[in-house]
């Protein structure tokens, strides 16, 4: 019997399984962070980080990080792609004050310049946040 996101099947994975292996396989080329690396991975990083926080039970959660996974590279070195669980990061989200998912936050120099809440569209997204990053990438090109 397989188990995938609450979706139970016999033998035969069904194309709503077959949906979330593929959103699950790109939600693998993102970076994670968590409380206990936070520090590391997002505050000290030398360059920007965009930090998605969701969880695995939420459909837009998981469709930004697809989508963000398409983006990963139009940014290139200018930025890095961070996922945080909020379900098992509970304190990160408090402290940043994250009261919807999936919320997206801009990271430069340890501190949090931008905030994005709920989902969109790839192409409203990369407006979004080329205007966050000052138009350092070119969004004609995802």
């Amino acid at each position: 019997m397989l188990r995938r996101f609450g979706c139970v099947s016999r033998g035969i994975m069904n194309t709503r399984s077959n949906q979330n292996d593929l959103l699950e396989e790109a939600m693998l080329t993102i970076d994670e962070a968590n409380e206990v690396n936070f520090g590391e991975v997002v505050l000290s990083s030398r360059v920007p980080a965009w930090v998605i926080f969701g969880a695995r039970w939420s459909t837009p959660c998981r469709a930004l990080v697809s989508t963000l996974s398409e983006v990963q590279a139009l940014l290139g070195d200018l930025a890095k792609l961070v996922k945080v669980n909020a379900d098992e990061s509970v304190g990160l989200g408090i402290w940043y004050g994250v009261d919807s998912l999936p919320t997206l936050l801009y990271f430069e120099k340890g501190m949090v310049r931008a905030r994005i809440v709920g989902m969109s569209d790839k192409k409203n997204l990369l407006a979004k946040m080329k205007r966050i990053m000052d138009g350092k990438f070119d969004e004609e090109e995802a």
